[in-house]
């Protein structure tokens, strides 16, 4: 028993002392904080603000507290050890110079993003790892020139002591009580677990959760510095290799960009030699566009397969709602496939035919691009939205899509602001069926000018949260063959719930698109922005039924237009059909083809990895390398010009 006791003593007293170290680095970093607000936020920013506050200094402290524990790890266990062999005083020293060094850096850091974010008005991002590319001796210089070395060195020394003093003097005399260090015990292996995720939901505590009102400088309060720092790492570890022009060309097998042009082109080698490899990639609509001037919204749906089209039929199931009625009286293109299988992918392809993935969280996502979708739209006159109902710092798009020419960008928070009546579940945002009715009040605002509008859903996306009470259609997986799905019974379930959900969601919006005014000057293009990963069996003849997704497109009645719904097409051709559908001598990237011309020699269907097409195979895959070439060459040239 008294060996017992001694080592509830020793190790009350040990994790004691680890939370007040836990509690000093929490400190800096909110020190650090304040004095980047005061920096930066304008006196008006809490009063303007009022209603989002609580939420921003809530995770404020999330984010402190858990660099706070990762940072305190080490002498967790060492506490851990000294508990085991019931011997603690050695460890004080220890925890003392480790806390005084960890909470130094800190706050140093936290100085060093202040002066990072004056210059960059951001805070440490994959920009930042840049400039170690440069010459040491150009570094050191500048470090000397631009910084005041003497005085962050002093600080260091001041900061440095005083958390060193301020650790000996809250740990001095520590904790006695044997209740007391029991429950030290106690709030220390529930608090520094808790701390590490960041969450008690279904998700960690994440890089979206900085993202707590529309105000971009309430944002930038949130965070700190060692995790903008972790989040720039990150990213750097993910972006994409670049390769030089012949590298690029050779893998794609071609020895010249003017053999890539000519493969792309259908014209022969010498013809392609004074051909620029933007000309190549770029097309101007007619002069006499069938549905001039008209809204365009296009709305990406998540994992809306088109195999489950057919499954409603063969199975007798109620997947598609009201969704059915309008795939049966509109333009239904079935062989179709989705960029790529993500949906950041579809996102970015959507927005500016990127040649790379992930090209939103990589050093290159500043770059305001020509090939950009909203940038098409908004040079031809139209006002220009992304909608969704996400948290939109996802993938960094609050950042992001203002740089391509989109003129309003709604994501849960806008949403929440300017339509206080949605209803938002806990994992991903505002309903998709709430968000789909803002689409349509905002098709009803005045304008002068027609708006052009990209939507991203996402209540279909696991961990499913629907409204409370929906009512989902009818699902008899009993009378389906046993390899229709590849899930059991209860995730098959799920994710059809999520699917019926989606489809139901979308056959309203386009029920109530079609009673409003807006239903004689609107064209909507709905396609998945891939299809269900989980519980569709892959099809290894048809390898391309994994990116197989629908496109649906809405014309008006009155505009005159024939369409071949058995071409072959994919996410490249929506713009490409729009534009020339909709806007009169425009120059478009022309990454795709207009499915909706008068006449097509030939169809293809490319995405990142399968083609789909009415040419040979041997020719289908290698215009497709052609085009992948050509957009990486041009890319590359963008990039180049940025550096």
């Amino acid at each position: 028993m008294k060996n017992t006791s001694s080592r509830v003593c020793v190790a009350g007293t040990l994790i004691f002392n680890v939370l007040m170290s836990m509690a000093i680095l929490i400190a800096i970093q909110m020190i650090a904080r304040i004095a980047f607000t005061f920096k930066f936020a304008d006196v008006n920013l809490f009063s303007d603000n009022v209603q989002h506050i609580p939420l921003a200094i809530a995770n404020a402290i999330r984010f402190d507290a858990q660099i706070a524990a990762y940072a305190i790890l080490p002498i967790f266990i060492i506490a851990i050890v000294a508990t085991v062999i019931n011997s603690g005083k050695w460890t004080f020293s220890i925890n003392r110079w480790y806390t005084t060094i960890i909470g130094t850096l800190m706050f140093i850091l936290g100085l060093a993003d202040i002066v990072f974010f004056g210059n960059f008005a951001e805070h440490f991002n994959i920009v930042t790892f840049d400039l170690l590319d440069e010459e040491p001796i150009l570094i050191i210089k500048g470090v000397w020139n631009d910084t005041p070395i003497i005085k962050i060195a002093l600080a260091m020394v001041i900061v440095g002591w005083l958390i060193s003093i301020v650790y000996k003097h809250i740990t001095l005399n520590s904790i006695k009580n044997k209740s007391r260090q029991i429950a030290a015990i106690a709030v220390g292996l529930i608090i520094i677990p808790i701390a590490i995720r960041g969450n008690l939901g279904t998700f960690p505590l994440r890089a979206e959760d900085i993202y707590v009102s529309p105000s971009s400088t309430l944002n930038a309060c949130v965070p700190n510095a060692t995790f903008m720092m972790k989040k720039a790492w990150s990213e750097k570890k993910q972006q994409f290799a670049l390769q030089n022009d012949a590298d690029i060309l050779a893998d794609n097998g071609f020895s010249s960009k003017d053999e890539a042009i000519a493969e792309w082109l259908n014209i022969p080698n010498d013809s392609a030699q004074n051909i620029a490899i933007a000309d190549a990639l770029y097309d101007i609509t007619s002069d006499a566009p069938k549905a001039p001037k008209m809204n365009i919204i296009i709305i990406l749906t998540e994992s809306w397969s088109n195999r489950l089209i057919d499954y409603e039929a063969l199975y007798d199931m109620d997947l598609l709602g009201e969704m059915r009625k309008h795939l049966n009286e509109d333009i239904l293109f079935r062989h179709f496939l989705s960029a790529t299988n993500g949906t950041i992918d579809a996102v970015e392809h959507m927005t500016i035919s990127a040649a790379y993935p992930h090209m939103f969280t990589s050093a290159y996502r500043n770059i305001s691009y020509p090939t950009s979708t909203a940038k098409l739209f908004k040079e031809n006159g139209y006002d220009t939205y992304f909608v969704s109902g996400i948290e939109i710092s996802w993938r960094n798009l609050i950042d992001v899509l203002p740089k391509q020419s989109f003129d309003h960008v709604y994501g849960k928070y806008e949403m929440l602001d300017k339509y206080p009546d949605v209803e938002c579940n806990q994992t991903w945002g505002v309903y998709d069926g709430d968000m789909l009715k803002t689409v349509n009040k905002m098709l009803e605002e005045p304008s002068d000018k027609p708006k052009f509008m990209l939507c991203l859903t996402s209540t279909s996306h696991t961990p499913f949260e629907f409204p409370d009470g929906y009512e989902f259609g009818r699902i008899d997986l009993d009378n389906t063959p046993d390899d229709a799905f590849a899930a059991d019974n209860a995730s098959t379930t799920a994710y059809l719930h999520g699917y019926q959900y989606e489809s139901n969601e979308l056959g309203r919006f386009m029920t109530r698109l079609k009673s409003s005014p807006a239903a004689q000057n609107t064209i909507v293009a709905i396609t998945g922005d891939h299809n269900i990963r989980l519980i569709l069996p892959n099809d290894e003849k048809n390898r391309y039924m994994r990116y197989s997704v629908p496109l649906y497109i809405y014309i008006p009645k009155n505009i005159d237009v024939r369409a071949d719904t058995s071409r072959m097409g994919s996410h490249s051709d929506i713009v490409p059909t729009l534009a020339n559908l909709t806007l009169s001598n425009a120059k478009y990237f022309k990454a795709g083809q207009d499915l909706l011309a008068d006449s097509l020699s030939q169809t293809i269907a490319i995405n990142t990895e399968y083609v789909l097409s009415t040419l040979p195979d041997s020719l289908t895959q290698r215009k497709a390398n052609a085009l992948k070439a050509l957009k990486q060459l041009y890319f590359s040239e963008i990039f180049r010009e940025h550096k």
